[in-house]
C-alpha cells in the first residue's frame, strides 16, 4: 500500500461534507455498506468500518492511502476515467468492479460515487458507497458455468430435444432434432408439432398422450413417426414432460426423441427372415410328406419283391433238389462203374465225383463256388493255377508257409474236396 503525502490529520473533519451531520455519521458507521471519501488527488481521507471489513484492513491503515491501491492493475485506467468524468460533473451511475483487498485477493464491488465541489465549482472530493457482491458474482459464475455445461450437453446430445407451448407450437430445439427432420433449427422453431408428425398419430397424442402429461406430468415412452422435409417417414421413440410455473400452472412441454430407424429396419429384417423360414419349413414338410408316401410305397414294393424272391428261391431249391436227386441216383452210379474200368483216367473220374458231391452237399442250399472265397484265398487260387508252389506263394504274399497252408485247407473245404488225394491245381484247372 502506498501512502500519499498529506499534511492533513488522520481525523477527517466530516463537517466539511454537506451530508456528514452527526446523525448521518452514526448511520454510516453502522451500516453494512462500505463508505469512503477521497480528495481530488485520489487520497483516502475517510473509510467506514464496513469498508475496512470489505477490503480486509484496519481503519488506521487506510488513512492517506492512494485509492489506486484498492484497484487491480488492469483497473487503473478505469479509475482515471472515472475521476475525469466526475470532474466534468457527469453522472457515472452505479458500476461493478473487481477490486483488490489488502491481502491481494479479489473482491467484487458494486460502487456508486458522488462528487463534491467547492464554491468555485472545482472537484473537492468523491463520496463512494461500496457493496460487496463477491458471493453474487461467484453464484453468477457458477450459473454461467452450469448453463454452458448444459448448453454443451444440449447441443451435443445424440437424441433430439424440443420444447413446445401448450398449443403445440415448437419454441426451441437442439441441432439433433432439427437434423432428424432434415431441417435447420430456424425452420423447426415456431412450427406446429402436428405439422411434422404423421397424421395417423394425431389422435393418439391428442386423446392419450396430452391428457396423460397433464395428469401425471410426463408420458410413457411411446413410438410415433415424424415427417422429414423430403417427405420420408422417420420412426422415433419419444417421451414428453410437463413444465409448470412457480404457481404450479402448466407452462410448456419438453420432449426427448430417439431415432429408431435402425431398430425398425432390424425388426423388419427379422420379420422377413422369420417369414422365409416359415415358408422354407412348410416346403420342407411338404417334401417330407411326399417322401414318406414314397417310403410307404417302397416298403410295399419291397415286401412284394421279397415274397417274389422267396417264391423264386423256393422254386429254385425245388428245381435244384430234382437235379441233385438225378445226379445222386443216375450220374454217381455211372461214375462208380467207370472207376472199375481199367482204361479210364481214374484221377479225372475222382475230380468229377468230388465236384458232383459238392453240388449235392445236403448242408447247403446253393452249391459251393469260388465266389465265397476271401480276397487272400482268391489270390492263392490264382497263383496255384499259375503253377506256384506253397513256398513261393508264401514268399510272394509275404505270409508264413503255415498261413498259406491254412488258406489252402479252407479253399479245399469251400470247394467240397474231401479226398486228400485230389490235386488242388488239377481240380482248379479242370
Amino acid at each position: 500500500m502506498v501512502k500519499a503525502n498529506s499534511d492533513q490529520n488522520n481525523e477527517v473533519d466530516l463537517s466539511g461534507i454537506p451530508v456528514a451531520t452527526i446523525s448521518f455519521q452514526n448511520i454510516i458507521e453502522n451500516i453494512n455498506v462500505g463508505v469512503s471519501y477521497i480528495d481530488s488527488a485520489g487520497v483516502v481521507l475517510y473509510t467506514s468500518p464496513a469498508f475496512c471489513k470489505i477490503y480486509g484492513v484496519d481503519k488506521g491503515m487506510c488513512d492517506n492511502l492512494e485509492v489506486k491501491n484498492f484497484f487491480a492493475p488492469q483497473m487503473q485506467k478505469v479509475l482515471s476515467e472515472r475521476i475525469q468524468l466526475l470532474q466534468c460533473k457527469k453522472d457515472i451511475g452505479s458500476k461493478q468492479y473487481p477490486m483488490r483487498r489488502y491481502d491481494g485477493s479479489t473482491v467484487w464491488i458494486q460502487a456508486h460515487s458522488t462528487p463534491l465541489f467547492d464554491e468555485d465549482g472545482k472537484l473537492k472530493g468523491i463520496y463512494t458507497t461500496h457493496t460487496d457482491i463477491t458471493e453474487q458474482k461467484n453464484i453468477e459464475l457458477e450459473l454461467r458455468t452450469l448453463a454452458q455445461k448444459y448448453q454443451n450437453i444440449y447441443e451435443s446430445m445424440s437424441d433430439g430435444f424440443f420444447t413446445m407451448d401448450l398449443n403445440g407450437k415448437i419454441l426451441e430445439c437442439n441441432k439433433c432434432f432439427a437434423e432428424m427432420l432434415g431441417r435447420e433449427i430456424s425452420e423447426v422453431v415456431e412450427t406446429m408439432h402436428a405439422e411434422v408428425t404423421d397424421c395417423k398419430w394425431h389422435d393418439l397424442e391428442e386423446s392419450i398422450i396430452i391428457p396423460q402429461i397433464i395428469t401425471s406430468g410426463n408420458s410413457v415412452m411411446y413410438e410415433k413417426e415424424y415427417i422429414r422435409k423430403n417427405g420420408k417417414i422417420l420412426p422415433v421413440e419419444i417421451r414428453v414432460h410437463l413444465l409448470r410455473d412457480l404457481e404450479g400452472n402448466p407452462q410448456k412441454i419438453w420432449g426427448i426423441v430417439h431415432d429408431i430407424t435402425s431398430k425398425k429396419e432390424a425388426e423388419w429384417e427379422l420379420h422377413r427372415s422369420n417369414q422365409e423360414l416359415a415358408e422354407a419349413h412348410l416346403k420342407l414338410q411338404e417334401i417330407i410328406d411326399e417322401k414318406n408316401k414314397y417310403i410307404v410305397k417302397s416298403e410295399e414294393y419291397n415286401q412284394t419283391l421279397k415274397m417274389s424272391l422267396a417264391e423264386a428261391k423256393e422254386n429254385k431249391i425245388d428245381s435244384d433238389r430234382t437235379i441233385f436227386k438225378k445226379i445222386s441216383n443216375e450220374i454217381i452210379p455211372l461214375l462208380n462203374k467207370l472207376k472199375k474200368c481199367s482204361d479210364v483216367d481214374k484221377l479225372i473220374v475222382n475230380i468229377i465225383e468230388e465236384k458232383l458231391y459238392g453240388l449235392i452237399d445236403s448242408d447247403k442250399d446253393i452249391p459251393l463256388t469260388e465266389g465265397r472265397m476271401t480276397v487272400s484265398e482268391h489270390k492263392i487260387i490264382s497263383m496255384i493255377k499259375s503253377g506256384f508252389i506253397l513256398k513261393e506263394i508264401a514268399k510272394e504274399l509275404n505270409l508264413s508257409e503255415h498261413t498259406v497252408y491254412n488258406h489252402v485247407g479252407n479253399i479245399r473245404k469251400k470247394l467240397g474236396i474231401r479226398n486228400k488225394k485230389i490235386n488242388l491245381k488239377a481240380f482248379l484247372t479242370c
